[in-house]
Formats: structure tokens, C-alpha cells, sequence
């Protein structure tokens, strides 16, 4: 994979938000099953992909710079569960109207405006390649 192909991830960033929001209880939290429940600002943040350990690299050349890379999710069983304002929010609604049960998936691999940008397409599929 070239250079210029590469996640635009800076590791530095992840792990002073790691430290920022867990690192006076690290030590107590690894290995752990891990409830949080995000509000505000908060809620936008892939608690799973946390860099937890700084690499050897603050931006890696490969993509197996990217995997090798400890994260959260890596150390911690982790579940991200809704804030109490939004659970609220949730009971006000009235019961569904559904006659049966609902199972949606998206494609993560969204062709962008033009309908035609496979870059995440070939991305994945060197992804997949080289795994």
C-alpha cells in the first residue's frame, strides 16, 4: 500500500485522548468489561479504537503499522451504552406499530456523491489481500 493511501490517523491525538479520559484508571481497567455510556461530544468518539500504548511510529508507512497499533478494544470487552437523556427520549415514543422484527445493515463502503469513488471499495479489498 502506498504512502498516500494510508488511514489519515495520527496516533498522538488517540492516545492523549486515551490518557485524557481513562489514564488515572488504566491500570484498574485492563482486562475488563467496560460500560460506557457517552453523552454530549462524547458520544462521537470509537471508544473501541482507542490507542492505548504509544507505537513505535506517530504515523505509520503500512497499514500493518495501523493493526499492530494496542487499542481499547484490544485489552477491554467493551459496551457503549445510550445516555440517560436519550433512553428518556426513548420511552416517551409510543409502542412500534411493526407486524414483525426489523434487521437492517448498511454498506460501509459508500461510493461517495458521484456514485463512482471505489476508493474505500479497493481499499478494503487490498485490506483483505494482504490479511
Amino acid at each position: 500500500m502506498e504512502r498516500t493511501d494510508r488511514p489519515n490517523c495520527r496516533f498522538s491525538s488517540d492516545i492523549e485522548l486515551y490518557v485524557n479520559l481513562f489514564g488515572q484508571v488504566a491500570n484498574l481497567l485492563r482486562g475488563k468489561h467496560l460500560l460506557i455510556v457517552p453523552s454530549g461530544p462524547l458520544t462521537s468518539i470509537p471508544f473501541h479504537v482507542l490507542v492505548t500504548e504509544k507505537p513505535d511510529k506517530p504515523i505509520p508507512d503500512l497499514i500493518a503499522g495501523y493493526r499492530a497499533a494496542t487499542c481499547l478494544a484490544k485489552q477491554n470487552t467493551i459496551t457503549i451504552l445510550p445516555s440517560v437523556g436519550s433512553l428518556q427520549a426513548l420511552r416517551q415514543l409510543p409502542p412500534s406499530q411493526a407486524r414483525e422484527p426489523y434487521i437492517a445493515f448498511g454498506n460501509p463502503l459508500l461510493l461517495g456523491r458521484s456514485g463512482n469513488d471505489k476508493s474505500l471499495l479497493t481499499l478494503r479489498n487490498q485490506l483483505v489481500t494482504v490479511t
